[in-house]
C-alpha cells in the first residue's frame, strides 16, 4: 500500500484545440486505432515472444495515415499498414457485417463411387437436432467402407463460441473412427496479465505480473473399431477448425484444404473489435501449442477459391490422391516475461505522435488494469485526442496529461516529472491547511519561520497571493483527482497555496484578534506528502484513567513489541491513524486476536484467457498468527481517522477491525485502498492509479468510500485555536464510558 507524493493539480487551460476538435471523423478514427493498438499490445500473443515487432513505432507510423485516410477503405489501409507489423494473417481488416453465405446447406452425407465419405456440416447450430443427429448416425456406419473422408466445415456465417463446441462436440464422434492411434489435440496459448506488470513499480511488492495461460487440448482415445483413415477438411473464412485436425495433419493423416484467402480466416481464437465505418478488426488471442511444447501453426495444404461445388471436387481429388507425410516437431517460440513501456525520456516535448501514444497509452491501461475506472472512461479518449494534438508545448503537454489523471477519480493518481513540476509547482510553505468547519484553516507549523511571519494555528487563510482563498480552494478542487469528496478537499487543502520553489506566499489570515498579512518562503521540502509526520510528543504513552495511545502514525515496525509491554496493564489503547503507518500493522494484527481472521479482499484485474472483458481474482488476506511465546492484548481498542488516512492507513483500519472489533472515531478516510501501480508515458512523465480493489471481509468496499466512523467527530476552529484535540477527547470519553 506503499504511495508516493499525492498532490494532483492541474491549472485552468483553455485551449481546447479547435481546430481538430472540429475533425470528428479523424477523432473517431483515433479512438479506435487507440482500442486495436491496446488490444494487441496486451493480449496478441506474438507481442509476447517477438522483441522485434516495434508496436510503439507501428502506431506511430499509423497516426498519419489514420489522419490523412479520405475515405472508409483509406482508413482500413492505415489500420492494415498497422497490423502487418505483426505477420500475422489472421490478424486483419475486414468487414464489419460479412454476408452470409446462400450456398449453405444442412448436415449431409454421401459415399463416391470409389469409397470416398464426403460429409458436410451444414449450419453449426443445427447439429444437435434430430434431422442432424440421425444424419451423424449414418456417417458413423459408412466410415468402415470408406477408403478417405472429406469433411466440409465450411460455414455459411461467422460463429461465436457456442457454435464452435457444438461443432468439434459432434466431429469429435467420427474423429474417433479415423485413428488407430491416440492423438493429443493442439491447446492455446493465451497472455494473461494480473494487474499492470508493464513497469515496475517502487510503491508496489511486486504482486502485479504477466505471464502466459496454456488451456490444455483434449486426449482422443481411438474407437475400438478405429482405423487410420486419410481425411481431408475444408474450411473457409468463416468456419471453426475441428479439434483433432492440427494433431491429425502433424501426424500426416490429414489435408488442410482453405476455400478462400487464407488471410481472412478466423479459424484460430480472435476478438472481434468494430471500428466504425463498416470495418473490423479480427486480433488474434491465442496460439495453438501442442501438449510437448512444440508449435500448432495453421496452415493450409491447398488453398482453393471457386464455385461451391467445383471447390468440393478439388477436395475430393485430393483425397483420392492422399499425400501426406508426418512433419518434424517446431518448438513453439519462446516467451518474454514482460514487456517495458519506453518514456523517451528525451522528449521533452514530444511530438504530436509521440503525445497520441501517451494518450492511447494511459488510456488503454487504466480501461485494462484500473479496477474501478469512471464511468464515461469510453469518453475521455475522444474527449482528449484533439486536447493532446493541440499541445502546443511541453507545458500544456503536462496539463493535458494531469487533466486525464483527474478524470480517473482516484485519490492514488499522482503525476511525475519535469514537465509537470514546472506545470504545477513544487514549491510548499511549512505550513498544514485542513478544512474545518467549511473554512481553510492553519492546524500546524512545521517551521518557527512561519510563527515569526506572524502565522498562528488556527488562523483561517482569508485570501493567496491576493486570491480569494475560498475561490483558489474550490478552482484547485475542482482539477484534482480524489476517490472521494473528504480526500478532495485535503488534498486541495495541501495544494492551494503552492508555487515554484523560493518565491514567497503572501497569505492574508484571519485570527482571534482580527486579520493580518504573512508571508513565507514556498520550499522544496514536500510538507504534503504522506511521509510528513505531523503530531510531536511521545509515540507511546499513557493518558488519565490508564488508557494507553499510541500515535501509528511515528511508530516503527520494531517498536511494535515494546509499545506492547509498555501497555500491557492499560485497559483500552487508542491507535492515532490520522496520517499514514509505517508498516506495523502485519505485527500489531497478531497480538489482539489468536484467530487468523480475514482482515481484507483484495481484487486485482485480470486480463487476458479469452475474456472480451477484465474478471477479477479476489484474494482474502488474513491476520498472521501471533508469534510464539507472545501474549495477547484483550484491552479494548478505538482507532482514531479523519480524511488524512488513506491507503495503508485505510489497511491498518481493516486488521485492527478484523482483530478484535476495533471502533473507528472521526471522519470518514480517504477511501484510497490498494497498491499503486504506475505508467510511464513519452517525455519521462510517470502516472500513478490504484490497481487493485480492496473491500472489507464482507464485500463493503473501501474504494470512493473510506472507513466509516462508529462515533462522527468533526474537529472545530475553537478547538484548534484553544488547543485541543477534540477527536482524541471524544475517544477517551467513549473508551471511559464503557468500563
Amino acid at each position: 500500500m506503499r504511495r508516493m507524493r499525492w498532490s494532483l493539480l492541474a491549472l485552468a487551460l483553455s485551449i481546447c484545440g479547435a481546430a481538430f476538435a472540429d475533425d470528428a471523423p479523424a477523432t473517431a478514427r483515433l479512438a479506435a486505432l487507440a482500442r486495436v493498438w491496446g488490444s494487441i499490445k496486451y493480449e496478441h500473443p506474438y507481442l509476447g515472444h517477438r522483441d522485434a515487432v516495434e508496436w510503439d513505432a507501428a502506431l506511430v507510423s499509423a497516426i498519419p495515415n489514420v489522419r490523412g485516410a479520405q475515405s472508409a477503405d483509406g482508413f482500413g489501409d492505415a489500420l492494415a499498414g498497422m497490423l502487418a507489423r505483426l505477420d500475422d494473417p489472421q490478424t486483419h481488416v475486414v468487414a464489419a457485417e460479412r454476408p452470409a453465405d446462400a450456398r449453405a446447406g444442412a448436415f449431409a452425407e454421401r459415399m463416391t463411387d470409389d469409397n470416398i465419405l464426403v460429409v458436410t456440416l451444414g449450419d453449426y447450430y443445427a447439429l444437435w437436432g434430430a434431422d442432424a443427429q440421425a444424419a451423424l448416425q449414418q456417417v458413423l456406419a459408412a466410415v468402415p467402407r470408406a477408403r478417405a473422408v472429406v469433411l466440409d466445415a465450411r460455414s455459411a456465417r461467422p460463429i461465436d463460441a457456442y457454435g464452435r463446441l457444438e461443432m468439434r462436440q459432434t466431429v469429435a464422434r467420427l474423429d474417433r473412427l479415423l485413428t488407430s492411434q491416440t492423438l493429443d489435440t493442439a491447446g492455446e496459448r493465451r497472455r494473461v496479465w494480473y494487474g499492470f506488470a508493464g513497469n515496475p513499480s517502487p510503491f508496489a511488492s511486486g504482486q502485479y505480473y504477466g505471464g502466459w495461460f496454456t488451456e490444455p487440448g483434449q486426449r482422443i482415445a481411438p474407437a475400438a473399431e478405429g482405423r487410420d483413415v486419410p481425411s481431408v477438411v475444408m474450411v473457409d473464412a468463416y468456419a471453426a477448425l475441428p479439434e483433432a485436425t492440427l494433431a491429425r495433419q502433424r501426424a500426416g493423416l490429414t489435408l488442410i484444404v482453405f476455400d478462400g484467402d487464407p488471410a481472412t480466416s478466423d479459424v484460430v481464437a480472435t476478438k472481434a473489435i468494430d471500428v466504425g465505418e463498416g470495418l473490423r478488426v479480427n486480433v488474434r488471442i491465442a496460439e495453438p501449442v501442442f501438449g510437448d511444447g512444440t508449435s500448432a501453426r495453421f496452415e493450409p495444404d491447398v488453398v482453393v477459391d471457386g464455385a461451391k461445388e467445383e471447390a468440393i471436387e478439388r477436395a475430393i481429388a485430393a483425397a483420392r490422391s492422399f499425400r501426406r507425410s508426418a512433419f518434424a516437431p517446431v518448438p513453439a517460440p519462446a516467451t518474454v516475461a514482460s514487456m517495458r513501456d519506453d518514456a523517451y525520456a528525451s522528449m521533452a516535448y514530444p511530438a504530436l505522435e509521440y503525445r497520441m501514444l501517451a494518450l492511447f497509452r494511459l488510456w488503454n491501461v487504466i480501461d485494462r488494469f484500473a479496477p474501478f475506472r469512471p464511468a464515461d472512461w469510453d469518453d475521455v479518449l475522444t474527449q482528449f485526442i484533439p486536447r493532446f494534438a493541440s499541445a502546443a508545448n511541453s507545458r500544456e503537454y503536462a496539463q493535458a496529461i494531469a487533466d486525464v489523471a483527474v478524470r480517473m477519480q482516484d485519490s492514488h493518481a499522482y503525476v511525475a516529472g519535469d514537465a509537470y513540476d514546472a506545470l504545477a509547482g513544487n514549491g510548499y510553505p511549512p505550513i498544514r491547511v485542513r478544512m474545518i468547519e467549511g473554512e481553510p484553516v492553519v492546524v500546524a507549523l512545521f517551521d518557527p519561520e512561519a510563527a515569526a511571519a506572524g502565522v498562528r494555528v488556527g488562523d483561517v487563510v482569508v485570501s493567496v497571493d491576493g486570491e480569494e482563498a475560498q475561490a483558489r480552494f474550490a478552482r484547485y478542487r475542482g482539477l484534482i483527482s480524489a476517490s472521494t469528496p473528504q480526500s478532495s478537499l485535503d488534498k486541495a487543502a495541501l495544494a492551494f497555496m503552492n508555487g515554484p520553489i523560493g518565491s514567497r506566499v503572501q497569505l492574508r489570515l484571519r485570527g482571534r484578534d482580527g486579520e493580518r498579512e504573512a508571508r513565507l518562503v514556498r520550499r522544496a521540502e514536500d510538507y504534503t506528502t504522506l511521509y510528513h509526520r505531523e503530531r510531536t510528543g511521545d509515540v507511546v504513552r499513557i493518558l488519565d484513567g490508564n488508557i494507553g495511545y499510541v500515535d501509528l502514525d511515528r511508530l516503527t515496525a520494531s517498536g511494535v513489541d515494546a509499545m506492547f509491554e509498555r501497555l500491557r496493564n492499560t485497559r483500552a489503547i487508542v491507535f492515532d491513524m490520522r496520517g499514514y503507518p509505517l508498516d506495523t500493522i502485519w505485527t500489531i494484527a497478531p497480538r489482539l486476536t489468536s484467530a487468523r481472521s480475514v482482515a481484507a479482499r483484495l481484487q486485482t484485474p485480470m486480463v487476458g484467457h479469452g475474456m472480451q472483458d477484465a474478471a477479477m481474482e479476489t484474494v482474502e488476506q488474513r491476520i498472521a498468527p501471533t508469534p510464539p511465546g507472545a501474549w495477547l492484548y484483550t484491552g479494548r481498542t478505538v482507532m482514531l481517522i479523519d480524511e488524512r488516512a488513506e491507503s495503508q492507513a485505510e489497511h491498518t483500519g481493516l486488521f485492527l477491525r478484523a482483530a478484535n472489533g476495533t471502533r473507528f472515531i472521526g471522519s470518514r478516510t480517504a477511501g484510497a485502498d490498494g497498491e499503486v501501480n504506475t505508467v510511464k508515458l513519452p517525455g519521462a512523465i510517470t502516472v500513478g492509479f490504484t490497481g487493485q480493489a480492496v473491500q472489507f471481509p464482507d464485500g463493503t468496499p473501501v474504494q470512493r468510500v473510506g472507513l466509516v466512523p462508529d462515533i462522527e467527530v468533526l474537529p472545530t476552529i475553537a478547538g484548534i485555536r484553544a488547543g485541543r484535540d477534540e477527536v482524541l477527547e471524544r475517544a477517551i470519553e467513549e473508551l471511559r464510558s464503557r468500563d
